[in-house]
């Protein structure tokens, strides 16, 4: 599901416990701030850039999207995505969380994949017609 649409990622800011990412989006047009997103919890993080020369963020993803990962694809889901970490079993480590949730960002020359146990959005300006502003999750 879709949270921001029409949108460029300006910066990716870790908390110094490297348990939160927050994800800072602005308008394509004006360069506005549109809108923050805080994922907490974060227990996988895959970033990546195509930047040649004087590329870098900010840089247009179009979507900002969210899927609630359920139990029965979860292991398949975070071993597509490169996830390393094995429990005594065998199996993959699955942290204590209720639920996990992928946030995907992709661009055409970044894309970010996120797993974590909770999202929020901070803030969210509709600058122009195009935007769109988060649902209400259930």
């Amino acid at each position: 599901m879709a949270l921001f649409t029409d949108v460029n990622l300006d910066k990716l800011v870790f908390s110094s416990d490297g348990k939160s990412i927050d994800i800072y989006l602005i308008d394509m047009y004006e360069g506005a701030s549109i809108g923050t997103l805080r994922c907490s919890s974060v227990f996988l993080c895959n970033y990546q850039n195509s930047f040649v020369d004087d590329d870098c963020l900010a840089c247009y993803v179009g979507e900002v999207e969210y899927t609630k990962l359920d139990n029965s694809s979860e292991n398949e889901f975070l071993k597509k995505l490169g996830y390393g970490f094995y429990n005594k079993d065998g199996g993959l480590y699955r942290p204590e969380s209720n639920e996990l949730f992928h946030i995907h960002i992709e661009g055409s020359e970044v894309m970010l994949d996120i797993i974590c146990g909770s999202f929020d959005v901070l803030s969210c300006a509709k600058t122009n017609p195009v935007l769109s502003c988060p649902p209400v999750r259930d």
